[in-house]
């Protein structure tokens, strides 16, 4: 039996707010803390996907506003998006790629990014984040969403195992940090694993 294991305690760094890279989506809004494998096409989201897989490094995902532009620009990029963690890139057997991805807050595009050029899909946005205030806060402070309770990772793993033909388990470290296990017997299974998000 084969696995694919993410260990989620690698994926906290700062984004650059000054220069996100962007992976363009055709037709999908990502909300902030989903998980959801992509289909990329494009060679430039590919290197993109696979950079930020390899590196650990948060990515900007923004739908463009034209599904059929193979190749959109800053403006035809939506002004909202998500700052988004690159789990895995995975090839799939019928040669396609597909990359697992969370979503970790919601931005506002200001404008191109100060290295726009040295990204794979030549994008790239400065951006300012959007937080999700629960109850007021004194000025000049930044209300940042809480931990999530055991409970809830639990429920989150329990509810994928079910969208899934195999098991998946997520631990814990005592620091908070944990990790997703996702487990099949056969490539097969591993295409209908990444399906079963689709439905």
């Amino acid at each position: 039996m084969g696995q694919i294991e993410i260990d989620t305690s690698k994926y906290g760094r700062e984004p650059d707010w000054d220069d996100l890279p962007v992976l363009p989506t055709r037709n999908l809004v990502m909300f902030p803390g989903v998980t959801v494998p992509l289909s990329i096409g494009r060679e430039g989201s590919l290197k993109l996907a696979e950079r930020a897989a390899e590196t650990c490094t948060p990515i900007a995902v923004i739908c463009q506003t034209d599904a059929g532009d193979n190749n959109p620009n800053m403006r035809g990029l939506y002004k909202y998006g998500v700052v988004a963690d690159v789990f895995k890139v995975l090839q799939l057997p019928d040669e396609t790629h597909t990359a697992l991805l969370r979503a970790r807050s919601r931005f506002r595009v200001l404008g191109k990014g100060v290295r726009a050029a040295e990204s794979p899909t030549g994008l790239s946005v400065r951006a300012v984040e959007q937080i999700v205030r629960e109850g007021l806060t004194p000025a000049g402070q930044t209300a940042r969403p809480k931990a999530r309770p055991n409970h809830e990772y639990d429920e989150f793993a329990k509810n994928l195992s079910h969208r899934f033909s195999a098991p998946v388990k997520f631990s814990r470290n005592a620091d908070g940090k944990g990790s997703i296990t996702f487990k099949f017997s056969s490539d097969d299974e591993l295409h209908a694993l990444i399906k079963a998000f689709d439905s």
